[in-house]
């Protein structure tokens, strides 16, 4: 998360505040997920690996690769349409192509769409993160934004022992993981480590921020077994 002054991140207060609205956020989530899993909804397809490999070596995510094809249409069956919906038959197409960040689309409850759209596209991709993360060369993609979608990352994690612990970065929006260097920021890329801090949450010893100075860009950061219990 970018521009958060320092003092606001290291108010014990505001931290504990922010962890239990994650928490409401993830007994949410649970119950939709749980629910639109009973939904059948189509998978996408898994590209030529070998045909992506270029792109994949020059930083271009998936779904931004020619080699990917995203159908027009995903997830009606999960939205009850609304008024925008009706007035537009190709309405679910352009909202795609926004969730991607490819197109601006006015609506009324964006952050609404984008949450419910978001969590079809992931289940939508499962299997295809999933061949790629077999696929994929961790240490050919250290870049700051997500490998499959592009988007920026929500959390952190810290994985293996020392002196090979690995910092894997999430995407919030579809899910995948991916490796990042251990000392960086990943929203203006400083590694200079004068500005990069560590900053614990007060009551809850799991959760860490990873914080910056230069851009005061701060990023959550679960332990090793701490993330599956998160999501």
């Amino acid at each position: 998360m970018p521009a958060t002054p320092r003092s606001s991140i290291h108010d014990p207060r505001k931290l504990a505040h922010k962890v239990s609205v994650l928490a409401a956020c993830r007994l949410v989530h649970s119950k939709v997920a749980a629910a639109m899993n009973s939904i059948p909804v189509a998978y996408a397809r898994i590209p030529d690996w070998q045909g992506y490999l270029e792109d994949y070596k020059t930083g271009l995510p998936v779904l931004a690769s020619s080699s990917m094809k995203l159908p027009g249409k995903i997830y009606p069956q999960i939205l009850d349409l609304s008024a925008e919906f009706e007035r537009d038959p190709g309405m679910s197409k352009h909202v795609t192509a926004w969730l991607l960040d490819r197109q601006d689309v006015t609506l009324s409850h964006p952050g609404l769409i984008r949450y419910f759209g978001w969590t079809i596209l992931a289940g939508y991709l499962r299997p295809l993160i999933t061949a790629f993360e077999n696929w994929r060369d961790e240490e050919a993609w250290l870049h700051p934004y997500c490998p499959i979608c592009g988007s920026g990352p929500s959390m952190a994690q810290l994985l293996g022992t020392e002196p090979a612990r690995r910092r894997m970065l999430v995407c919030g929006n579809c899910g995948t993981r991916w490796r990042f260097s251990r000392m960086g920021c990943p929203f203006c890329e400083e590694t200079d480590d004068h500005r990069l801090s560590v900053l614990p949450v007060e009551g809850e010893r799991q959760f860490r921020n990873d914080y910056c100075d230069s851009c005061y860009g701060y990023l959550k950061r679960m332990p090793e077994k701490g993330m599956t219990v998160f999501f």
